[in-house]
């Protein structure tokens, strides 16, 4: 569960770059 956790919050700053 955490290591799921964590790495959503990952991915989600990837694709905030990627936008950028």
């Amino acid at each position: 569960m955490a290591k799921l956790g964590f790495g959503y919050l990952i991915n989600n700053q990837l694709r905030e770059k990627s936008l950028k």
